[in-house]
């Protein structure tokens, strides 16, 4: 089956498939041929490696714990 898909928004791995007779039934959906997906966020605008919504960790030479948001699309803009 072919489908068009909006890749800025993240694709749909899981769904419900109504029936004619009012049954339902839970599908997990495969894609083939996508390879630029996030398989964090899952749009197709970018790689897991690149994904914005991942926050990295540091740790300060007195043990704090930092936490910043990495690849930001700002970032990605400049």
């Amino acid at each position: 089956m072919r489908v068009s898909l909006n890749g800025l928004n993240p694709i749909i791995k899981d769904t419900i498939v109504d029936f004619d007779t009012g049954e339902e039934a839970p599908v997990s959906l495969e894609y083939e041929g996508i390879q630029h997906m996030c398989s964090n966020c899952n749009p197709l605008t970018h790689y897991t490696k690149d994904c914005p919504s991942i926050a990295t960790r540091t740790l300060s030479p007195d043990g704090k714990q930092t936490y910043t948001q990495a690849n930001s699309y700002a970032d990605s803009r400049q």
